[in-house]
């Protein structure tokens, strides 16, 4: 395995910088007429962009566990072994995946190879972020649901009360995890709270969700 580089995972200093800009010019600019908002799918989703260092993992895992989980493990798998012996009957392949927090990929690896026994009792809400990011990308967030709940039931203790970088990480996971209670929650307080400057942070949080929040702000 590759030594690890790191990078910033859903960076917040981006939504301060901008924050502090736009509040700045809108202050110098009375007078000029706002550009009308019509509907939330034109109103453009703020791109955060990063310089990524490259990280390169290799790991030995179960073909048929990935396969059955993952259509996008079931995909790649079978065009690398299109003529080759059927993975599913070669038990361990290593693959190579690059771009994810090792621990947040060992996690999803745990869980679909159905050894629940060696997960972690609790996780931090980062953490369950980018397990989220991972399970979204894999398409296998049906597998990761009954962990991350538990996961989450921890977590709500320290929900966060004001917008914040958390309050948008718990958009995010109550939006892939399904809960609707902590999804309301965090995307009231953006409304409530963000004056108008609502950040993805460089997640996949579906564009016309952060349209609607800005429309309702």
């Amino acid at each position: 395995m590759s030594s690890i580089v790191t990078h910033p995972f859903a960076p917040w200093r981006d939504y301060e910088e901008t924050s502090t800009d736009e509040a700045s010019t809108e202050e110098t600019s009375v007078g000029e007429a706002p550009i009308a908002k019509t509907s939330a799918e034109e109103i453009p989703v703020k791109e955060i962009k990063e310089p990524m260092e490259t990280q390169y993992f290799r790991l030995q895992v179960s073909a048929r566990h990935l396969i059955l989980a993952s259509p996008v493990f079931k995909a790649a798998l079978s065009e690398n072994w299109k003529k080759r012996a059927d993975p599913l009957k070669n038990g361990a392949v290593e693959i190579t995946t690059s771009g994810w927090d090792l621990e947040a990929l060992v996690i999803l690896m745990t869980i679909l190879h159905a050894r629940s026994q060696d997960l972690p009792q609790e996780i931090g809400l980062e953490l369950l972020a980018k397990l989220a990011v991972l399970a979204d990308y894999y398409q296998c967030q049906p597998f990761v649901q009954y962990f991350a709940e538990k996961w989450i039931e921890a977590l709500k203790v320290n929900f966060p009360s004001k917008y914040s970088r958390d309050s948008i990480l718990w958009v995010w996971v109550s939006w892939t995890f399904n809960q609707s209670t902590e999804f309301t929650k965090s995307t009231s307080i953006a409304i409530l709270q963000s004056n108008g400057i609502i950040t993805n942070l460089g997640l996949p949080i579906p564009g016309k969700i952060i349209g609607m929040l800005r429309l309702q702000v």
